[in-house]
């Protein structure tokens, strides 16, 4: 079932969750908005706080997926990237070398449990661990500050 993060109720109080199935407009929350860089940000992160970073989709200029193959093959090549420099690396490449392709999800293990998580633009994710992909969604929101 497809869920979305979420953050409410508006205020200092506010605390991030994730619904399923994702909220309809609720004036009391809002969905938390994923782009491309926030994305990476999130992978930063979350390597730092113990998990792995499997994947990065990706999708050209105008959000539509790339062919499996190629999608793979430069997924490949920016978690090289990523594991062998950071994520500032893999923002420049993405500027620099995969000019008009944006991350649109990432895929990340749990070092500890094993667990997957899929994280997609817009905040939607799919998960079997949704307490432990609350705590790290949660320590990111407040560290990278994300919207």
């Amino acid at each position: 079932m497809e869920s979305q993060v979420v953050v409410g109720p508006r205020g200092p109080a506010a605390e991030l969750h994730i619904a399923s199935p994702p909220p309809s407009t609720d004036v009391d929350a809002w969905r938390l908005h994923l782009g491309s860089q926030d994305l990476i940000r999130v992978a930063g992160f979350a390597v730092a706080d113990g998990f792995r970073l499997v994947r990065f989709y990706i999708a050209d200029r105008y959000l539509q997926p790339l062919d499996a193959h190629e999608e793979e093959e430069i997924s490949d090549e920016l978690v090289r990237i990523f594991e062998q420099y950071d994520a500032r690396e893999v923002r420049s490449a993405l500027h620099d070398d995969f000019e008009g392709l944006y991350v649109v999800g990432i895929e990340l293990l749990s070092v500890t449990s094993g667990f997957r998580i899929h994280l997609r633009r817009e905040g939607f994710i799919d998960t079997s661990v949704p307490e432990e992909a609350t705590s790290l969604l949660s320590r990111a929101w407040r560290k990278l500050r994300l919207a």
